[in-house]
């Protein structure tokens, strides 16, 4: 199981006995044996702080810093926790359950729940995140938030609310990327913009977007598309990744994307940290290094994008 950091600087990858933490700026991987046991419907979340990691499984929440090596522990309400993330006040999140779920929040400290004990809802969560704004969630009955200590969920004006998977910009409400039944699209507050048709394929894609909703991406099948987040169009050609699973992407602070790649075809499975450059004027003199040679205007729609306009590249 995999999670990014909410400012998208990080994430996390814990296995049946080991946890990772890439930094996605340095690329440095720092990993750690886990010293406790999990099952495979745990969920995790990376905290503003380096090393300190939340882990929820059935009936129970562990806040573990790897730096101290401490384990605070709390009880969790009885189903399987389908969300959980640090909030911008010191908080851990959980939901527990998808139909009626119930929300919990925790002191990020000391593990101990925050009041209210619980807030339950009507609905079914479709998909959420934990940031600086509380738990911000794609509902049956439309988006929702809710802040630590809050009785009663905030409803928001989102068109989206009600689409199956999300992926949220590091730190703003108003910039998501959806993946439908019908394909992938950007939003910009209430303007929707279509990246990619989905086909009958119903297996969810690894996808991103940009904090300013500049730039949206996503992998399926061993390659990673790339979009303009306003336009719709894309930047350059589909790239490969190997052959390995991808398990989690997120932009970084410049303008590449990051993807964590497991290798799942050797004996112990590898993780490898992936970058791609998304500099559209990059991807031209790559494409000229690359042919030995000026490409023609075919050649640049499929390996450039309609982005760049079309000329000699190589002198």
């Amino acid at each position: 199981m995999s999670a990014r950091r909410a400012d998208g600087s990080a994430a996390v990858l814990v296995g049946i006995d080991t946890a990772a933490v890439i930094d996605l700026e340095t690329r440095a991987v720092r990993t750690e044996p886990l010293p406790f046991a999990i099952t495979p419907l745990v969920r995790v979340a990376l905290g503003p702080d380096a090393g300190v990691v939340a882990v929820a499984d059935a009936g129970t929440l562990r806040i573990w810093d790897m730096d101290t090596g401490t384990v605070e522990t709390a009880s969790l309400p009885d189903g399987r926790p389908t969300v959980v993330g640090f909030d911008g006040a010191g908080h851990v999140a959980v939901v527990v359950g998808s139909e009626d779920p119930t929300l919990v929040f925790f002191d990020a400290a000391t593990a101990e729940r925050v009041t209210p004990v619980a807030d339950t809802f009507a609905g079914a969560i479709l998909d959420a995140r934990v940031g600086s704004s509380g738990l911000l969630a794609a509902t049956s009955a439309g988006a929702r938030r809710w802040q630590a200590g809050a009785t009663t969920p905030e409803r928001i004006d989102a068109p989206w609310g009600t689409d199956t998977d999300l992926a949220f910009a590091a730190d703003r409400d108003d910039v998501v990327a959806t993946l439908t039944s019908e394909g992938l699209f950007a939003w910009r507050g209430a303007q929707e913009v279509p990246l990619f048709q989905r086909t009958a394929d119903t297996q969810r894609w690894p996808f991103a977007v940009s904090n300013d909703g500049s730039l949206a991406a996503s992998t399926l099948d061993g390659l990673v598309r790339v979009w303009d987040g306003e336009t719709g169009l894309p930047i350059g050609a589909p790239r490969t990744v190997g052959g390995g699973l991808v398990t989690e992407m997120a932009f970084t602070t410049g303008q590449s994307v990051a993807l964590l790649v497991v290798d799942t075809t050797k004996v112990e499975p590898t993780l490898e940290l992936v970058e791609i450059d998304l500099d559209p004027e990059q991807w031209a003199a790559q494409a000229c290094a690359v042919a030995n040679r000026n490409l023609g205007e075919d050649e640049w729609a499929r390996d450039v994008g309609p982005l760049v306009p079309y000329r000699s590249t190589c002198l």
